[in-house]
């Protein structure tokens, strides 16, 4: 059974372990107008607790309670129960070399945007709080040259709400 009518789906590529689908998705808005230039879905989220985050919250425990090797039925495909989450003030950070995680900026001209990260917007998951669901970052995209060689680069100018 899974949660709240989420979808689950099997992360074959190397990954080996059960996903939710669709949790998060992301859109990437030009600043000076404010135009949709760019979307993205995260294929897939299997959670556990990676980073201890705010370890100083009623109900936190210090060391990590859902691991990689408890959670998200890992390396067998048919499990047909398992059990995932993330511990009260800890966090499950994902790098940025993960698949599946990319906005095409190919086309797109130096200049600031924001990346609005938006979770669960499709209510997969009862939660107490549906107001903390979205969060962005401020972003300096530099370009030079052109085509698939161009020297491009990257800089953060702002953040968003924290939880």
């Amino acid at each position: 059974m899974s949660p709240a009518g989420a979808t689950l789906v099997w992360g074959g590529d190397g990954h080996n372990h059960w996903h939710v689908r669709n949790l998060e998705s992301y859109e990437l808005q030009r600043l000076d107008n404010g135009s949709k230039v760019g979307t993205a879905a995260k294929g897939g989220f299997c959670f556990f607790d990676t980073t201890p985050f705010r370890l100083t919250l009623p109900g936190a425990p210090l060391g990590s309670v859902y691991t990689p090797l408890t959670v998200c039925g890992q390396d067998n495909q048919n499990t047909t129960s398992l059990k995932m989450g993330v511990s009260v003030g800890w966090g499950d950070k994902y790098g940025a070399n993960l698949r599946d995680q990319y906005i095409d900026v190919t086309n797109l001209v130096s200049g600031n945007y924001r990346l609005v990260a938006t979770a669960d917007a499709a209510n997969q998951f009862s939660e107490m709080n549906e107001t903390n669901n979205t969060t962005w970052v401020d972003l300096k995209l530099t370009f030079g040259g052109k085509g698939k060689g161009r020297n491009k680069a990257v800089s953060i100018v702002g953040y968003g709400p924290l939880p």
